[in-house]
């Protein structure tokens, strides 16, 4: 089965940012592309266009505006081969903002550079599509003036997925969820969100499918788990559901499929949310969780009053 991500970056994408894409394409895959665009829906602009071509062995960039395609860039590579990107093989794509031009590396060498078309502060979208296995991370960092998150991992297999955000978060911050869980319906799938480079997991929600519970929790400054709470179990194996996790001034509301789920109050003041780095999804005992978008939003309200109604499967952000 194919996948594929689209999401809302957090905050405009500057210089000194990093987009870390990593995956593994299928055998015989066509195609593999990245758009960093102004949306995920409809007649958007892209200002940076990123299209593996297997069949013709090499990369593609580009630039879409007002529905019109630039004049495509091939050569000038930095390597010898025009298309490093193995059909069938583990890829990671490392695209770093600089003054002028996208620096993009893959596989861990350098490859291309590619001089901005439009300002960057377009950007409010990734976009990862194509004849995908899986995806490993959708990471948006800052590695200049300071490198946020502080520790910065690739994760290549395992049964992590890794979405890292350039900023912190605060009271009205909304981030939602698109994700198809599958496989063995004993197994778990975990949201976790950790603490600088501590991996000390500040908010961690196991959905355990055999028992229909779910459990949060948070831990200590001594890395010990708190008093666990129990909630009911919205999801479905090979259904999609959506999950909006809301930040407000006392605790994290978490809703599923337009329906609240829980409050689960913070045990420390609001001031710890300047140090979450870190969002994964984790599972265990065979369950696969497919992660089709992470979107990210300003309420607007430190309440994050109505954030329900983004929860919806009917709800499209844009």
């Amino acid at each position: 089965m194919l996948t594929s991500f689209a999401g809302n970056v957090h905050g405009p994408v500057e210089v000194g940012h990093i987009i870390l894409v990593s995956g593994k394409t299928i055998d015989g895959a066509m195609n593999l592309v990245i758009n960093l665009s102004n949306g995920k829906v409809g007649e958007v602009d892209i200002p940076f266009h990123f299209s593996v071509r297997f069949h013709s062995e090499n990369i593609i960039r580009n630039t879409l505006m007002e529905q019109a395609w630039g004049d495509e860039e091939i050569e000038d590579n930095l390597m010898a081969s025009p298309n490093p990107i193995m059909s069938g093989w583990d890829f990671k794509v490392y695209i770093l903002t600089g003054d002028d031009r996208f620096h993009v590396s893959v596989n861990d060498q350098p490859f291309c550079t590619y001089s901005y078309r439009m300002p960057l502060d377009t950007i409010r979208a990734i976009q990862v599509l194509g004849d995908l296995q899986k995806i490993y991370q959708v990471d948006h960092r800052r590695a200049y003036p300071s490198p946020w998150p502080f520790v910065q991992q690739d994760i290549r297999k395992g049964q992590e997925i890794s979405f890292d955000t350039p900023r912190q978060f605060f009271p009205g911050h909304l981030m939602v969820i698109s994700a198809i869980p599958s496989g063995n319906p004993n197994g778990t799938m975990i949201f976790k969100m950790t603490e600088g480079s501590t991996k000390r997991q500040m908010l961690h929600i196991s959905c355990r499918v055999h028992q229909r519970l779910t459990i949060v929790n948070m831990m200590t400054e001594s890395h010990e788990w708190r008093h666990e709470e129990q909630h009911g179990f919205p999801y479905e194996i090979d259904q999609m559901f959506k999950m909006a996790i809301g930040f407000t001034e006392t605790a994290y509301v978490v809703a599923v499929n337009g329906e609240r789920l829980f409050t689960y109050d913070y045990r420390f003041s609001n001031s710890f949310l300047d140090t979450l780095m870190s969002f994964r999804v984790q599972t265990s005992n065979g369950m696969q969780v497919e992660v089709q978008g992470i979107d990210h939003m300003d309420m607007g309200m430190s309440d994050c009053e109505g954030f329900e109604t983004f929860s919806h499967p009917d709800v499209q952000i844009f």
